[in-house]
């Protein structure tokens, strides 16, 4: 869900408005370009189409003086007879070889410098659009066109204007004399002379069309302008409320990560050291349930007003949840130590009580701000001082979330209700090493590194070997001897120690197998079975499947539970502890006492044995009410038809009062420590 959030913000950021209206500006542009070549394309259109009539009027003029040669008639007669009539050309000279015009009526043709074309070589105009063209580089068959020279002379001939309003679209802007050479035979040519003119109507039409065209592209452009930049202003919006923390309107976590990426990377700021500081105000739930939402509500918006006040250029502070607050320190250019941007962030958490007391002296919900508890941790990002912090702040590689997280460790190692820690050495190690199991533990499983350890339970009167319990053990070809205590957190966090009881079932059952097999007598041995795996809704037949494996009854194999499961889905638990039972499993509860809902379990579940936990007979002071809880527990357990099970047991009189209190068994060092199963073999003998 992070992912598809950090992909539409920079989706949403990546609209430009200067982009837009850039772009506007080239549509204006193009728009103005295509109503040019408008104004071209209709006047060579038009001007091509007058060509064409001219040559077919031509083509037809002398079809008829060759006709009438060929009928005996005098060159000059037929020239008479042709400017006469009505549709003619300007006039007609006739050659001979020798290019001296022999008869001719109008104007006669001056062959060495008159623009002429040939019959089969009709001619096309090109327009200019430049305001002195050269005629150097025209094909003979080309006439040239000045465009602006044309609209020019048509603009002045409107300011002209005055009682007649059509005399300007009469007027001629543009008049072309051509003759065009036909021959007659052999022996003679005609040139007939024609007139291309272009009338201000001409330039009009043209230049009324190019407008409306001109008129369209602007309107259009100015709505795609208009609606696009709409439609950035709307993103903005939104993307001012994705960033937006709903409570203090101020920045939520992604705006922080943005802005602290922003600040940490930029040139300016390269000199500069960075500290992220992950803030918490513990017991924020109590404190709204004390005195309100509102006034919870308020007391985060006050809290966020007074760090906002302490921030300098290119620092930042976020709410991310609840009362946690994350803030982004900078030192400046000459004080780029650790120690002294710690002492300042301290000192601004240090100071919160009683600023936010100062903010709202009158209002009496404030009155609980001295027992406010606030932690805080730290982590310290080097200014660009070597080439191993320039590769810290690489923005390839840097992230904001791995540095908050670092900062989140510091926090949680803080032991007291109030405090303030920075990322250490100690912490780095601890990273490292989550990082390292992390690495070996699939391998880990592979090879069969964990070991199956199991710990006696012994009658306390009898001392009779009653049961077991499979303890896990990692022993690494490379670390050695690993205790639980360093991977089974790590597992919890990840989600591996599914995997881990799932090979911690198998394990026992085939040990348990074998020894049947063997024709030892075997006892019931306990196997954990962590919080996660209930999630699992087929749980109990998974169990089930896997001790099937192996040819070993199940009521050897008991199910083991931890009291915080009980937290959990208790509908779900109870469907799950019914079917183990069903499957011939027996099914305890470990740490009975450790937590705060165990009666309400007892009532709800029917576990076959239970576990008092260790911190019932740990401690000098034991006796007293100490014993009487004890004793209190198993009679309870008893009524309720369960086994009883004390772990964590070390001295003699220990032993001598649960037997006295008709306790079923005893697992702790004073019996027998947790040993290798070959170990445990030999205590069954």
């Amino acid at each position: 869900m992070r992912n598809n959030m950090e992909t539409t913000i920079k989706k949403m950021k990546s609209g430009s408005i200067i982009g837009q209206i850039a772009l506007f500006v080239l549509s204006l542009c193009g728009s103005a370009i295509v109503v040019a070549m408008v104004i071209v394309a209709l006047t060579a259109v038009s001007m091509n189409s007058r060509f064409s009539e001219a040559f077919f009027t031509t083509n037809k003029t002398v079809e008829r003086i060759k006709a009438d040669i060929e009928n005996g008639k005098d060159y000059n007669k037929v020239l008479e007879l042709i400017q006469i009539e009505e549709k003619r050309p300007l006039a007609i000279s006739i050659a001979n070889k020798k290019d001296n015009v022999i008869a001719h009526y109008g104007e006669a043709a001056n062959l060495k410098t008159a623009k002429i074309f040939n019959y089969d070589e009709e001619p096309f105009v090109q327009i200019s659009l430049e305001s002195v063209p050269d005629d150097s580089d025209l094909e003979e068959n080309e006439i040239r066109i000045n465009m602006p020279n044309m609209v020019r002379e048509f603009y002045e001939s409107t300011r002209g204007l005055n009682e007649n309003a059509t005399q300007v679209f009469q007027d001629e802007l543009f008049t072309y004399n051509y003759w065009i050479k036909s021959p007659i035979n052999d022996d003679y040519t005609a040139y007939t002379k024609n007139e291309l003119v272009i009338y201000g109507k001409d330039c009009a039409i043209a230049i009324a069309i190019a407008a409306i065209l001109g008129v369209v592209f602007v309107i259009s452009s100015f709505a795609g302008l208009f609606r696009t930049i709409g439609n950035i202003i709307s993103q903005r919006y939104y993307l001012r409320l994705l960033l937006s923390d709903p409570i203090t309107g101020g920045n939520n976590e992604f705006a922080f990560e943005q802005n602290a990426f922003k600040n940490i990377t930029h040139i300016i700021y390269k000199k500069s050291g960075f500290a992220i500081v992950d803030l918490s105000l513990e017991k924020y739930q109590n404190y709204c349930t004390l005195y309100g939402v509102d006034e919870g509500e308020k007391l985060l918006k006050g809290i966020e007003s007074i760090l906002k006040s302490n921030l300098h250029s290119g620092e930042t502070v976020s709410r991310v949840s609840g009362g946690n607050y994350l803030l982004l320190l900078r030192t400046d250019k000459i004080s780029i130590d650790e120690k002294g941007l710690a002492g300042r962030a301290k000192a601004i958490v240090d100071s919160l009580p009683e600023k936010l007391a100062a903010i709202d002296k009158d209002n009496s919900s404030l009155s609980g701000l001295g027992n406010i508890h606030l932690k805080a941790g730290m982590y310290y990002i080097p200014p660009v001082i070597n080439e191993d912090a320039k590769k810290r702040r690489d923005k390839k590689t840097l992230s904001i979330k791995n540095l908050c997280i670092k900062a989140g460790m510091a926090k949680g190692a803080i032991t007291e209700d109030s405090g303030f820690m920075v990322y250490n050495h100690d912490m780095w190690e601890k990273e490292i090493w989550e990082s390292k199991v992390e690495d070996m533990m699939e391998e880990a499983l592979i090879n069969e590194e964990f070991q199956v350890y199991i710990q006696p339970k012994y009658h306390p009167a009898t001392e009779e070997l009653l049961g077991g319990e499979a303890l896990v053990r990692w022993i690494s070809p490379t670390e050695g001897f690993i205790s639980p205590g360093q991977f089974i957190p790590i597992f919890e966090r990840t989600g591996f120690v599914t995997k881990l009881d799932d090979y911690m079932i198998a394990h026992t059952a085939k040990l348990q197998s074998e020894w049947l097999a063997a024709g030892k007598e075997i006892v019931p041995i306990s196997v954990n079975v962590s919080r996660a795996h209930f999630a699992k809704p087929d749980l109990a037949e998974h169990i089930r499947d896997l001790v099937a494996q192996y040819p070993l009854p199940n009521k050897y194999i008991e199910i083991e539970l931890t009291e915080s499961a009980f937290f959990d889905d208790k509908n779900a638990l109870l469907t799950t502890v019914h079917k183990l039972q069903e499957y011939g499993f027996e099914v305890s509860m470990d740490d009975f006492g450790s937590g705060y809902s165990s009666l309400n379990s007892l009532k709800d579940l029917p576990l076959n044995v239970l576990k008092l936990d260790a911190e019932f007979f740990r401690g000098e002071d034991f006796g007293g009410r100490g014993e009487i809880v004890v004793s209190e527990a198993i009679s309870l357990a008893k009524k309720l038809d369960m086994r009883i099970v004390a772990e964590g047991v070390e001295k003699k009189e220990q032993v001598d009062f649960l037997a006295g209190q008709n306790c079923d068994m005893i697992q702790g060092y004073y019996f027998a420590k947790p040993m290798p199963a070959n170990e445990y073999e030999e205590r069954m003998k």
